[in-house]
């Protein structure tokens, strides 16, 4: 912002890059010279060694740049939306974080199912206790298998829009801030062709009924559709609204797993890993699994698709990028 006040609405020069800098711009407040410069530890702000500015003139200078910056801000919208229609934009990519979150909880779950070893000789006084901490593992298993599933789901959408320019995403067809608020499913089906990917839509129905079953109700309060967690008034006392559904179905959402139905979904969740990794997005997948950014103007996605030729490629167009952004982040130009 304080680049597009000076440059782009006041029409300033400025200098262009040079060691750990990356612009640097001179202007006078009162006749007090001034510079502001983007360097590799962030915004400084300088005066010129000749010239201190009276007490307060500082705090005087930001507070008028800052009134600047927020009509320079509505000035740029149109400017913005313009570039967001376009596709000329960049995505951070954050799988890698979500991943590592999605992995603890799972390894918390994991640590939690473990049942702790009998002792030799059980004594009836510590009866309670053991009780007491059996049942404490369990709900802590279930609570962290709860934030797993949760935790993947997030993963899975963030991947799903990551992947898009090695899956042949047509900038023209798709709006991509549309398809970033819409639901994992939309996502999943804008990515794979279910009607003709067998496979894809086996995971996609399987990864349906998970979210319906665990994820959904204790996302929305712990509350299912269409009233399945009420229960109606009846002369013999209150009786659930899903006449037709199992006890299982009935009881309540919050995540319930013994140690096999979670080894069972651990499963299901690394199967559909190595569906991404493996299949038709695999480039995709190994792309995200570079933490690079992924941007959609036309230039970057020839060049994605391009890299996408084999892995080789790829590899090589990760190290190149990994290079580029390792000199823009240090400033070495």
């Amino acid at each position: 912002m304080v680049f597009l006040t000076f440059v782009a609405i006041a029409e300033y020069s400025y200098a262009g890059k040079f060691e750990k800098v990356a612009w640097s711009i001179a202007f006078t407040y009162k006749l007090i010279p001034f510079a502001f410069s983007l360097q590799k530890f962030g915004l400084k702000l300088y005066h010129h060694k000749d010239f201190s500015p009276p007490e307060g003139l500082v705090q005087e200078m930001l507070q008028a740049l800052t009134r600047a910056m927020k009509i320079v801000a509505k000035l740029c919208q149109p400017l913005v939306n313009e570039q967001i229609r376009s596709g000329n934009v960049t995505i951070a990519n954050s799988f890698l974080e979500l991943d590592k979150m999605y992995l603890y909880f799972r390894g918390q779950a994991e640590e939690n199912f473990i049942p702790k070893p009998k002792p030799s000789e059980p004594k009836i006084e510590g009866m309670a206790a053991s009780l007491t901490e059996l049942w404490r593992r369990r709900d802590a298993a279930n609570y962290n298998a709860s934030a797993m599933i949760d935790a993947y789901f997030s993963r899975l959408e963030h991947l799903l829009i990551l992947i898009l320019p090695f899956m042949r995403y047509d900038r023209t067809k798709h709006d991509l801030v549309r398809l970033m608020g819409a639901v994992w499913s939309d996502k999943f089906k804008t990515v794979f062709n279910l009607s003709t990917h067998t496979t894809a839509r086996s995971l996609y129905e399987r990864l349906v009924a998970l979210r319906e079953r665990y994820r959904n109700p204790v996302s929305h309060g712990n509350f299912q559709k269409d009233g399945k967690s009420l229960y109606f008034h009846f002369p013999v006392g209150a009786i659930s609204c899903q006449l037709s559904s199992t006890v299982a179905e009935q009881s309540n959402s919050i995540t319930k797993l013994n140690e096999n139905e979670f080894k069972e979904l651990c499963a299901f969740f690394d199967e559909v890993d190595a569906f991404f990794e493996t299949g038709p997005a695999e480039y995709g997948y190994e792309y995200a699994m570079s933490g690079l950014e992924v941007a959609f103007d036309k230039n970057s996605l020839d060049g994605y698709m391009n890299a996408a030729r084999d892995h080789e490629s790829l590899k090589d167009f990760i190290n190149y990028q990994s290079e580029i952004n390792a000199i823009n982040m240090n400033m070495d130009w």
